[in-house]
């Protein structure tokens, strides 16, 4: 993540000079993280490698075609902008009438684990992200924030537009909603 002082200034690079250079560095910062937000929302690797791409497209547009906003945070309004464009693709699936499973692709769990240590891992992750996809859509976003991505409780309000103090309790509630899918199963 970038430092405030440096994300302010590649913004004014971006904003101010059009600098391509300046949005690669941004491009480079935050591609991972944003992958890894709409992999999770989207369930297919095609789906989110194509969303990712064009979040950054609708960002750099963003940014350069409307030099008058004022943007608070990078990282907020990228997430923003993949929170639409995955709304967009729920819309797209809907007029089509398609219905995609996420595929349970798990990475590989680096350590010297035992075969059975890593299986025992592996379907406690596959649990965990089973039930967090029985969660309400608001639910699984701060969770997925707060705890993948590891926002701040500060920058999540910001991106959702809520107040801190909403986004503490969304949190709360919605991690007691997921202890308790855990524990009956």
């Amino acid at each position: 993540m970038q430092k405030p002082l440096q994300e302010k200034w590649l913004l004014y690079k971006i904003v101010t000079k059009k600098d391509a250079e300046a949005f690669g560095i941004l491009y480079n910062t935050y591609i991972e993280r944003i992958y890894r937000f709409v992999y999770f929302k989207l369930g297919t690797k095609e789906e989110a490698e194509d969303a990712t791409n064009d979040i950054f497209l609708r960002t750099w547009n963003y940014l350069i075609n409307s030099p008058h906003k004022r943007v608070q945070s990078l990282s907020g309004l990228l997430y923003g902008i993949a929170r639409n464009a995955v709304i967009d693709i729920y819309r797209d699936r809907a007029k089509k009438h398609l219905v995609h499973l996420p595929a349970e692709e798990l990475e590989a769990i680096e350590g010297e684990n035992s075969l059975l240590e890593d299986l025992e891992v592996s379907q406690n992750v596959s649990l965990v992200e089973k039930q967090l996809r029985l969660l309400k859509q608001e639910y699984q976003e701060v969770l997925l924030l707060h705890y993948i991505e590891e926002l701040t409780i500060h920058e999540i309000a910001q991106m959702l537009g809520k107040k801190p103090l909403n986004v503490r309790v969304l949190l709360h509630r919605a991690l007691k909603k997921l202890k308790t899918l855990l524990d009956q199963n």
